[in-house]
């Protein structure tokens, strides 16, 4: 009976060694009913985060409710609904989406501002600076405050716009309009228009509406074409009802030291 018991016990172990690989391919249970949800958490347990959500009213994080705290990393998505408002911290700037807009955060490649021991997004000490933020506009009206240092940086269908260099804080805002123009308002010093090399700037104090040239040059005589290399061409115009909605919103809800001149 005992040589027969240990026989018993040896084929069990046996199946129980066969059966191992098969068990190896079975993830560990993660705790998160969501896929989407764990990998929120490997990406913040590996990456840093670009800023950090501040203010939010009817607003969502990709496909969470936006709220007060919370990071942000780079692919996220934000959105508000109508009457609705976002503000993020980055770095040392702001950034805020009035209602029904649109936005997606990235890093600029390859670029930090900052030296070493300068502030990170979300207010940490980083020992090589934190990464350049860009935010891609796709609907809707989006605000920036940062020194020109910080390198936030708006992307649009028809440029990308920043603060002019050099400066020691820009206030403004862009509104998109489309995919073949936008309104660009700086409220505190010089906004940069860029596409593909070429510069535009946004004095203080000054709205512009930015649209992409027309590619149909007109032919001269003989059949000569002209040469034309610009590629947007600008019209100043009087300040709608979005920028200053923008301008009264950041004034009545500024916090800590992101005061725009509100005098």
């Amino acid at each position: 009976m005992e040589s027969i018991a240990r026989q018993i016990v040896a084929m069990m172990l046996v199946a129980g060694m066969v059966s191992l690989p098969a068990m190896a391919g079975v993830p560990a249970a993660t705790g998160y009913a969501n896929p989407m949800a764990a990998n929120r958490s490997a990406m913040a347990a590996n990456e840093k985060p670009l800023g950090m959500i501040v203010i939010a009213t009817n607003a969502h994080l990709d496909t969470a409710e936006a709220a007060m705290g919370a990071n942000v990393y780079g692919g996220d998505a934000l959105e508000t609904s109508a009457g609705g408002t976002l503000r993020v911290k980055v770095g040392t700037g702001q950034l805020y989406l009035l209602g029904d807009s649109a936005a997606t955060m990235s890093p600029v490649a390859g670029e930090v501002t900052g030296e070493a021991g300068a502030d990170d997004a979300a207010g940490a000490t980083s020992a090589t600076g934190a990464a350049k933020v860009r935010a891609r506009l796709t609907r809707g009206t989006i605000g920036f405050s940062a020194p020109s240092s910080e390198g936030i940086e708006i992307e649009t269908a028809v440029g990308v716009v920043r603060a002019a260099d050099g400066q020691a804080r820009a206030f403004g805002q862009v509104t998109a309009r489309g995919t073949q123009s936008i309104v660009v308002t700086s409220y505190t010093g010089a906004l940069v228009v860029e596409r593909e090399g070429e510069e535009h700037v946004i004095a203080e104090g000054k709205t512009y509406e930015v649209a992409l040239a027309s590619a149909n040059a007109e032919p001269q005589k003989y059949g000569v074409t002209p040469a034309r290399n610009d590629k947007l061409a600008l019209k100043l115009i009087v300040v709608g009802a979005a920028a200053v909605a923008g301008f009264f919103l950041w004034c009545a809800e500024s916090v800590s030291d992101y005061h725009p001149p509100c005098n």
